[in-house]
C-alpha cells in the first residue's frame, strides 16, 4: 500500500519524483525502515524514530511492552487489532513473521536513513535502532562500515587527513542525545 502511496507522489507534476522522503514514529518507524530497503530507488532520505526491526517483535519483549504503564490506551487491543488477531498468543506467534530479520531485509541495501530511539524506551527497543546501524549497506545509510552515524569517518589516517593529524571526530556529545530519552 504504501509504495502505491509513492506512485501517486511520482505522479503528482509538483512534486519531484527524485526528492520523496519517509518518516515514521513508533509504529510507522518500523514501516519506515522497512520502505527505505524495499523501495530504497524512490526515496531521497527515510527517518525511523522509534523503529521496530526484530526484538521489537519478540514475544519477550511484547510481555514486556504489554506490562507498561506509559502508553494511554489498552496496548493489548491498539497492538492485536494492528495483526487482526484477538488472543494474547495468537499476537505473540504473529509479532516475529514481521522481523526485517525474518523478512530477510536486514542485510538489503537501503535509502539513506537517520534512526532516533530513547535508550530506555519501553515500547521500542533501542537494540533494534543498533540492529539496523550494523547490517545493510554504506552505500544505503545503514551501519556496517566504517562510517558514523553522522556520515564521518571517526579516524582518517595521517595521509587521508589533509589538515595532518588522525582526524578523530569528537561526537560522543551527540551520541548521548541521540540515545537519550
Amino acid at each position: 500500500m504504501l509504495s502505491r502511496v509513492l506512485d501517486y507522489l511520482q505522479g503528482r507534476p509538483e512534486i519531484d519524483p527524485k526528492h520523496i522522503g519517509f518518516y515514521g514514529e513508533s509504529w510507522s518507524g518500523y514501516w519506515a525502515a522497512k520502505m527505505a530497503i524495499v523501495e530504497r530507488e524512490r526515496l531521497k532520505a527515510v527517518v525511523a524514530q522509534g523503529v521496530g526491526v526484530h526484538n521489537y517483535f519478540q514475544p519477550e519483549w511484547q510481555r514486556k511492552a504489554l506490562g507498561t504503564r506509559e502508553y494511554l490506551m489498552d496496548l493489548f487491543a491498539a497492538r492485536a487489532s494492528v495483526y487482526a488477531v484477538n488472543t494474547l498468543d495468537d499476537f505473540l506467534a504473529f509479532g516475529p513473521k514481521m522481523s526485517l530479520i525474518t523478512l530477510g531485509l536486514i542485510d538489503r541495501p537501503s535509502a539513506p536513513m537517520l534512526l532516533i530511539n530513547g535508550e530506555h524506551d519501553s515500547q521500542v527497543p533501542i537494540e533494534d535502532l543498533h540492529l539496523l546501524l550494523r547490517h545493510g549497506s554504506p552505500e544505503g545509510g545503514l551501519g556496517k562500515s566504517e562510517w558514523n552515524a553522522y556520515g564521518a569517518r571517526p579516524r582518517l589516517a595521517e595521509s587521508e587527513n589533509p589538515a595532518g593529524g588522525d582526524g578523530a571526530v569528537d561526537d560522543s556529545h551527540a551520541e548521548r542525545r541521540l540515545t537519550a530519552r
